[in-house]
């Protein structure tokens, strides 16, 4: 869902479109599996969404062949732990059609924090 909101303010109107358009990417984006940047720690960022949305717990979604993204799941993985965050990992495949396995894992997910 990051993509979704991938700049995390308006992009200025004034100017060179281009150019406002990179340094929105650069200055004003959210972090992503894809981009590195070192002024972007993932872990920091994934934590202040999640006390942001008031989340009780994670849903992490790791796409199976990108590497990027599975790497960061590492460091998610990590850094939850550490504090005591309730997580779920799911990998899923690209062309996946059936999504059943999917829906039962995060109802059991959620089931065991609602009646921990």
């Amino acid at each position: 869902m990051i993509g979704m909101r991938w700049l995390v303010d308006d992009v200025p109107e004034t100017g060179d479109p281009l150019h406002a358009l990179a340094e929105s990417y650069i200055h004003r984006s959210s972090y992503s599996c894809v981009q590195h940047d070192a002024r972007k720690p993932k872990e920091e960022m994934l934590l202040q969404r999640i006390s942001n949305a008031h989340a009780e717990a994670v849903v992490l979604a790791a796409a199976k062949m990108c590497e990027p993204g599975l790497d960061e799941q590492v460091a998610y993985q990590q850094t939850l732990e550490a504090r005591d965050i309730p997580f779920l990992l799911l990998e899923f495949e690209e062309k996946m059609t059936g999504f059943e396995r999917l829906r039962m894992e995060i109802e059991t997910f959620v089931e065991s924090i609602l009646f921990d």
